[in-house]
């Protein structure tokens, strides 16, 4: 089963990988660090193609860059404040190092913006070695350009990894997508990709998105290692009519290692009429991936699925979604989902998050299970908090919509109201286990729907179910969670900031405080080591019920 040491290690060491690659841009830009300095070139609006491309003597136009080859550790400069018109071009003829890569940015203390009109902003095909810094990339918009914003590409043969791909400070609108980072030939593709600080919007596709060639029957994943930290995905509404889910936030399939923290995606996914996404932030068909410290919310669709805020999906293996705040999305605040054809989905942790109203259409959840494929199994779903209020359609605080295998559900508080269900597991599950839960119906009476069944009363439906047991004795509860101010966590915009959510801590005397299932010591299952707010846990005698502790 995937542990918070797996987790917090993973996400430590891409981390960490992703400053020292900050680090090591800033030096490469402002002195040379190879024993022979390689070449600087400039471009400027009042420069000529006909010059050296010096400081003093530079080109014009995005055309004589893409007519040079260029190698580790060159670096082209356009002039900050410039509007430069055209389409940058790269191929296997240039290429850096991860030590030296290639570097494209801005000089003169603002960024350069590159405007593609209907084509790509940048296409990087069948090679790597790149550093992307300080410069914006404004395509013709929706309906007009049809390709990426930033594409890099590989189709080679014989399973190679690309290295190296930097993206950071970087503006990306009026595109199809965004960013893409795509190979397709078995399992070659990029690794170590790192996207940070950068804004990706009003795009008609997705905002973010990382794939790879994908097989049931597949042993390994085309890319490696892919961090993406301080992004903002929003207005990227999605396309009716397309034959894929497009309006995504941020999506990476086909990975291996994979952390996506301190970002948000909003407002995505209103045109998507595809049954099959789009979601704020979410994995498919990938294996150790970390989705932390995220906010996603108001995010749409246009169909009668999707539109959420969190997604384990198809093919995701070993993975964890933890102290991430999800509110106001269409579909689920935190799906896990495995669809017909995908690899073995399991192993996957949902742990110390948020919903708040989430569900707003299509009877979603804050947590939602949904299997149409091989199987969703071996699930730990613990200390998450989750409000629910009534919706177009009805909603549900938690929802096992199909069958499962091995779920455990412990330690987590429910809170719904006007007669919202705080729980409905469908019939069919195997090994399914409650336990600690608080179920709190604010305003109105309980609902918990099991099967054909509806019980008013937790006793009642201890007593059919054998659930809410540990050995012979009762656990769980029914009574008011005495939270600071459930519903009212609002937006926050600023993923560095998501512990000022305080609707959702307990207050003095809360029930929920100290009462927890000890999950190291009963079941084997580590409860990581801090709770949503960032304390280390326990604060007090024990552990407390939810995702924040007293």
């Amino acid at each position: 089963m995937h542990t918070a040491a797996t987790s917090n290690t993973v996400s430590g060491r891409l981390f960490t990988r992703a400053l020292i690659c900050r680090i090591v841009l800033i030096s490469l830009i402002f002195c040379c660090t190879v024993s022979v300095c390689a070449t600087d070139y400039y471009v400027s609006p009042s420069g000529n193609d006909h010059a050296n491309g010096t400081s003093s003597s530079p080109w014009k136009t995005i055309n004589k860059v893409n007519r040079g080859r260029y190698t580790a550790g060159d670096r082209i400069f356009f002039e900050g404040g410039a509007n430069f018109s055209g389409n940058l071009y790269f191929t296997s003829s240039s290429a850096g190092t991860p030590a030296s890569p290639i570097i494209i940015t801005s000089y003169g203390g603002s960024r350069a913006v590159i405007s593609a009109g209907s084509s790509y902003g940048m296409k990087v095909y069948n090679t790597a070695g790149f550093h992307i810094a300080n410069i914006n990339f404004v395509g013709a918009g929706a309906g007009s350009n049809t390709q990426s914003g930033i594409l890099f590409y590989t189709a080679l043969s014989g399973n190679v990894k690309l290295d190296t791909v930097f993206i950071d400070q970087v503006d990306v609108s009026g595109f199809s997508t965004g960013i893409t980072i795509g190979a397709w030939n078995n399992l070659t593709g990029f690794k170590n990709v790192s996207i940070t600080s950068t804004s990706v919007h009003d795009n008609a596709g997705d905002g973010i998105m990382v794939y790879g060639y994908t097989s049931s029957t597949m042993v390994g994943y085309p890319n490696q290692n892919i961090y993406i930290g301080h992004t903002v995905a929003y207005n990227n509404t999605g396309m009716a009519g397309a034959p894929q889910a497009t309006g995504n936030g941020i999506v990476v399939g086909n990975s291996d290692g994979v952390v996506i923290e301190r970002s948000l995606a909003y407002n995505n996914g209103t045109a998507d009429t595809h049954h099959g996404g789009p979601v704020g932030i979410w994995a498919w068909d990938s294996n150790n991936v970390v989705i932390q410290h995220n906010e996603s919310h108001h995010n749409h669709t246009a169909a009668t699925t999707d539109g959420g805020g969190f997604d384990l999906d198809g093919g995701t293996t070993n993975s964890t979604m933890q102290y991430n705040y999800s509110h106001d999305n269409d579909g689920p605040g935190y799906l896990l989902c495995q669809y017909s054809g995908a690899r073995a989905w399991h192993n996957n942790t949902v742990r110390y998050n948020i919903s708040q109203n989430d569900g707003r259409k299509n009877g979603a959840a804050g947590v939602h299970l949904y299997n149409a494929g091989s199987g969703v199994q071996y699930v730990q779903i613990f200390n998450n908090t989750i409000y629910m209020s009534p919706a177009g359609t009805r909603p549900e605080a938690l929802f096992l919509q199909t069958a499962t295998v091995n779920v455990a559900i412990r330690n987590n508080i429910f809170i719904t109201t006007g007669s919202v269900p705080v729980l409905h597991v469908t019939s069919g599950q195997t090994g399914l286990v409650l336990q600690g839960n608080a179920y709190w119906a604010s305003g109105s009476g309980l609902s918990i729907l099991w099967g054909s069944s509806n019980y008013s009363s937790l006793a009642s439906f201890r007593t059919a179910t054998g659930e809410e047991m540990y050995n012979s004795t009762p656990v769980g509860s029914s009574i008011d969670p005495q939270l600071n101010a459930p519903g009212t966590g609002g937006s926050v915009d600023n993923s560095d900031l998501l512990d000022t959510v305080t609707a959702y801590s307990p207050k003095a005397g809360s029930p929920m405080i100290d009462t927890a299932l000890t999950l190291q010591t009963l079941f084997g299952v580590s409860p990581g080591p801090y709770d949503y707010m960032g304390n280390t846990i326990p604060r007090g005698l024990a552990y407390d019920v939810g995702s924040v502790e007293y």
